[in-house]
């Protein structure tokens, strides 16, 4: 579903009423006044921006922003909603990429943030993601000197036809340097990171597994993309687990966070970090960037032709930006290791969600060989392949005996 959005033109008014009836028609927090509201606000010239989001050219979403006042004074300020999208597009996306698009073009015109969301509430996520989401404005108190009013442009897509992008965080690793000494070590424990949305897991683990020191945990996320607008953290408890004949007790690797605040002038963005976490017993060094103009890539890889069905698949497949290189998937050719992928499956990679800056392309290489017994292994796939961010979807990169199908969904939400 390719969802665009724009400003509201003369000919929505009637949809826009409709839209707002139908969305907060079975909210028990609503009385029913939405569409009047919109209405009176456009009436009095106070309708600041009036978005639409289009699905094939048809209005299936509106959100308003208009002008607040504190203790009677003007300062920049702006009311986020109604927010409203028709009841079977709803959990799809629409309301928190209009949200989103209004923010973004708020703060292109300077506005100091948004106050007083009044949100519809499709089953699950958008209030809590809105919700969030203002408060997160709110916190940037953004105030630079400028006009308070923007005019409406058309839009092409989700944020402008210019576009922008997101803050957003990417952990490229997260590297043993000591485990307690040994070589290797049993680790177990958890890596995650947490901004205004909440906290996602990158990597949790138990019981152990075995790492050798100068080896990369094996991080599993996020699940979704992680904001570099806001304040966040990426935060580490390992563990060394000690069994018999050690008669110590288990090991602490590392206990700690990385902790990035916005509001520190020396941030340096589009470049990569390197912090070391300690623990009583080892280190660790965290890879990150925090990337001012991003989208979201999400990779998935089908196995488009094996060599037999299904294949005993064994490889790596890789992502690289001009940052660094993150591991998709990562299986030995070994009797046991392997993954059984039937044709026309998805390969499962340990992540698909990557933070990747508009001015970066991303570049998919698979090495996938399907492991056999007796005669030499059948190469799948040995090749790269680059994706521009936000213009390639689907590429193939193919090998002796098959090939795979590698597509990137690219999300601006």
């Amino acid at each position: 579903m390719s969802i665009k959005i724009r400003a509201e033109e003369p000919g929505d008014v009637d949809m826009i009423r409709l839209l707002n009836d139908q969305a907060f028609e079975k909210m028990q927090h609503s009385n029913g006044n939405e569409s009047a509201i919109v209405d009176s606000l456009r009436e009095r010239g106070a309708l600041t921006l009036s978005l639409v989001a289009t699905v094939d050219n048809e209005v299936v979403g509106h959100v308003a922003y208009s002008l607040v006042t504190i203790d009677d004074k003007d300062e920049g300020w702006f009311g986020l909603g109604p927010v409203a999208v028709r009841p079977s597009k709803q959990g799809s996306g629409i309301g928190s990429a209009l949200i989103r698009a209004g923010l973004h073009d708020l703060r292109t015109a300077n506005a100091r943030g948004t106050a007083g969301p009044r949100l519809y509430r499709p089953p699950g996520r958008l209030h809590l993601l809105a919700a969030a989401i203002a408060i997160l404005a709110l916190a940037l108190q953004l105030s630079l000197p400028g006009p308070r009013l923007m005019e409406m442009k058309t839009r092409q897509d989700q944020c402008g036809a210019t576009p922008q992008g997101r803050t957003l965080l990417e952990v490229y690793f997260v590297r043993i340097d000591n485990i307690d000494n040994e070589d290797p070590g049993d680790l177990y424990g958890s890596i995650t990171t947490t901004d205004a949305l909440g906290t996602d897991t990158l990597w949790k683990q138990d019981p152990s597994f075995k790492i050798k020191p100068g080896q990369d945990v094996p991080l599993t996320g996020p699940s979704r993309p992680i904001s570099g607008s806001g304040a966040f953290s990426i935060d580490l408890d390992l563990c060394d687990y000690d069994s018999w004949p050690d008669p110590s007790f288990d090991d602490q690797v590392a206990l700690g966070s990385v902790q990035w605040n916005p509001e520190d002038p020396s941030n340096q963005y589009d470049t990569t970090h390197y912090q070391q976490i300690t623990g009583n017993s080892g280190s660790t060094s965290v890879r990150y960037a925090v990337l001012q103009r991003a989208v979201t890539a999400q990779v998935s890889a089908v196995l488009a032709k094996g060599d037999e069905n299904p294949d005993d698949v064994c490889g790596t497949i890789t992502a690289g930006t001009g940052l660094d290189k993150i591991v998709l998937f990562d299986v030995a050719c070994e009797s046991g290791k392997t993954v059984s992928v039937n044709e026309g499956n998805p390969v499962p990679l340990r992540r698909s969600v990557l933070a990747v800056s508009l001015d970066d392309s991303l570049t998919i290489e698979a090495h996938l060989w399907d492991r056999d017994q007796v005669s030499s292994n059948d190469e799948i796939a040995n090749g790269s392949e680059a994706f521009a961010a936000k213009a390639d979807t689907k590429k193939t990169i193919s090998g002796a005996s098959g090939r795979v199908d590698v597509n990137v969904e690219w999300v601006e939400l």
